[in-house]
């Protein structure tokens, strides 16, 4: 559970009651404190909201969600649970690798964001962790940026890990234009997966209201399209004419 809040107004007692003026104040410090409780619950839920809803692979929003909530293994973390000796960013080797440094802070992850017409490059950090930088984000820009931000920080997450295992590091602006062409190819497959999925049920409607023909007229079912010419569709119409 978390720690009570603390308020900092007192009620003064006299003779075993509460004067009026002191009651009030701390009644309206409770009041202001609960609200601001509310508020801050509501922009929370406001926040995954806007994630989940996001057009960009599951794997990318859980990835997102983990960095909210601080639940990568960066140096720091790994620190706390003592698995390593020191909590240094393996990328600059200058301050502790908080997730937050690690996605935003870190000169190696400003490079990405820098890129190009990239329109996080003019950025400022907001807050002491990537949640509240996230938030920040959310009043700022598009659904479409935010998508390209998460596939843009997830990508610097696997920089960083191909770095610590196995010493590759790639140019920030290859990096920047792998998470635009994913962005790019995720929504191509979406589309493409809704008009199959369209066409499907076109398809079934129409095997529903299907009809015999009329008596001295044939339908045929092609399995796959065929390229008329001319020749073979004389062909055609030449055996059935006879058959009939």
């Amino acid at each position: 559970m978390g720690k009570p809040h603390s308020y900092s107004a007192q009620a003064s007692w006299s003779n075993g009651h509460a004067e009026q003026g002191s009651a009030y104040h701390l009644g309206k410090e409770i009041q202001q404190w609960s609200k601001g409780a509310c508020s801050s619950i509501d922009a929370k839920r406001e926040v995954w909201k806007v994630l989940w809803s996001l057009k960009i692979p599951n794997s990318v929003k859980v990835f997102l969600w983990k960095a909210c909530h601080n639940l990568l293994p960066t140096k720091a973390n790994l620190l706390k649970r003592k698995v390593v000796e020191d909590g240094l960013c393996p990328c600059c080797g200058r301050e502790d690798e908080t997730v937050l440094h690690a996605l935003w802070d870190c000169p190696s992850a400003q490079d990405v964001w820098g890129c190009g017409a990239s329109c996080f490059k003019k950025c400022y950090t907001v807050g002491d962790n990537f949640l509240q930088l996230f938030e920040h984000f959310l009043h700022r820009f598009s659904p479409n940026n935010l998508e390209l931000l998460e596939m843009v920080a997830r990508r610097i997450w696997l920089q960083r890990n191909s770095l610590v295992f196995e010493g590759k590091f790639l140019h920030p602006n290859t990096l920047y234009a792998e998470a635009i062409s994913a962005c790019d190819d995720f929504y191509c497959s979406t589309k493409t997966t809704m008009v199959l999925a369209s066409v499907s049920v076109d398809v079934q409607e129409l095997a529903r209201i299907w009809k015999a023909p009329s008596a001295g007229l044939i339908k045929i079912n092609w399995d796959a399209a065929l390229k008329w010419r001319t020749n073979l569709d004389k062909r055609l119409n030449t055996y059935f004419k006879k058959s009939s």
